[in-house]
């Protein structure tokens, strides 16, 4: 819940010793996404709540960053998947991309 988020990286700004980084992943909501990306996750959301750990937070990456700044951590970074293909998938010969709508805050106390 979103509550439950934000106690989380308020104890994570709060506890751990300066300069400890983190790196937690979120999804953007279903309707930002199109086509496969739309339909995997939506698939993924389905599986999770039978499997009963069910996905119900979901964030664009401007609210990420609102997230962490108030939380007070420092240095946030979302990487999204338009960086993951730039990092790791450029100039790759098997057209494997990763799916859009998971987004990476990586931020430091």
């Amino acid at each position: 819940t979103l509550p439950a988020i934000k106690e989380m990286l308020g104890l994570i700004a709060g506890n751990f010793a300066p300069g400890s980084q983190m790196i937690i992943s979120f999804y953007e909501p279903p309707e930002a996404l199109v086509g496969q990306d739309r339909t995997l996750l939506e698939i993924s959301i389905k599986g999770a709540a039978a499997s009963g750990k069910p996905m119900i937070s979901f964030f664009r990456e401007k609210d990420v960053l609102a997230l962490a700044g108030e939380a007070g951590l420092k240095q946030a970074q979302i990487y999204n998947t338009r960086d993951l293909i730039n990092l790791y998938f450029a100039g790759r010969t098997d057209d494997l991309l990763p799916n859009k709508g998971e987004l990476f805050l990586v931020a430091s106390t």
